[in-house]
């Protein structure tokens, strides 16, 4: 069956997207959710979570996110757990160009990175008025994140696992 056959059977009738960011990554993880407004219902939510080795892709994130939404939907069921378990080790970021006005936002990306990782090793290198900082994140953080939102990547019937999802669904916010 067809995309397009698929959602007007199953009555979706609205497809949103959000992601959500740190101060220490620029994404996360990308959402997609299938809407029923008649019900209203979220009919299947699909998750993409970004590496924190990859270069972050808006495009690749709202594919995925939405091929996994539509395959929930389709074997209605859920697919595809979760799991920050066994991704063990650190990727090096470089943040640069951190201006004297920028510090105190930059202070709380440093209080991110020491929360999820307290052994961090952060090198500061000055480059005339601005500083380079190097720093090690756990290859797990972004799939941790997501896990305490979701429990899966492909979620066929979810509840609302957040504000941004209750509102979805609220009456009165789908008309």
């Amino acid at each position: 069956m067809e995309i397009k056959e698929l959602l007007k059977k199953e009555k979706i009738d609205k497809i949103m997207f959000y992601n959500y960011k740190t101060k220490l990554l620029q994404n996360v993880f990308t959402v997609c959710v299938l809407l029923n407004t008649e019900t209203p219902q979220i009919e299947a939510r699909g998750v993409a979570i970004c590496s924190v080795g990859d270069t972050y892709s808006k495009e690749e994130g709202k594919d995925k996110s939405f091929y996994r939404a539509v395959e929930a939907l389709r074997r209605k069921k859920n697919n595809g757990r979760i799991n920050p378990a066994g991704r063990d080790g650190n990727v090096t970021r470089k943040i640069y160009g951190i201006k004297p006005t920028q510090e105190i936002e930059f202070k709380e990306t440093l209080k991110e990175l020491y929360n999820i990782n307290p052994g961090s090793k952060i090198i500061a290198v000055p480059s005339g008025k601005k500083k380079k900082f190097i720093v090690e994140i756990p290859t797990n953080y972004p799939i941790r994140l997501a896990n305490k939102l979701f429990k899966f990547k492909s979620h066929y019937r979810p509840q609302p696992s957040n504000k941004v999802e209750a509102k979805l669904i609220s009456k009165g916010a789908l008309s």
